[in-house]
């Protein structure tokens, strides 16, 4: 997360994606945390959260 707010989108994705992969409990909230505001305009976010069943 830290490299995204750093304006890396694309290692903040890895990271969430690796997260998934390992079942961080983390998904119960990342679609509202705050924290990830600056992903949400990225077409990835929505594909993200399709994938974890957020949508």
């Amino acid at each position: 997360m830290i490299e995204g707010l750093l304006g890396n989108t694309d290692a903040a994705f890895e990271g969430l994606e690796l997260a998934y992969a390992e079942r961080d409990p983390l998904w119960a909230v990342i679609k509202y945390w705050p924290a990830f505001g600056f992903l949400r305009g990225d077409p990835r976010w929505d594909e993200l959260l399709r994938k974890i069943g957020l949508t």
